[in-house]
């Protein structure tokens, strides 16, 4: 499932698609924090996003009105 940064800040959404087994990307705020370490250690989403290389990233982009990407 995909959303919005609306849904991504749903926690209650999150929670209930992780109990099912359902595969997620939603879009984040850049100052949201995401917890690593097992939830210990909370961090900005940029911050972490900033240091990961620029090799994990893949840009997909889906037409208007297009199912799949292009």
């Amino acid at each position: 499932m995909t959303g919005d940064e609306a849904h991504g800040q749903a926690p209650r959404l999150r929670a209930a698609l992780k109990a099912r087994g359902t595969g997620y990307v939603m879009a984040a705020a850049r100052s949201t924090r995401v917890r690593l370490n097992h939830g210990r250690t909370p961090v900005r989403a940029d911050t972490v996003a900033g240091r990961l290389p620029a090799t994990t990233w893949h840009r997909h982009i889906t037409l208007a009105g297009s199912p799949w990407p292009s």
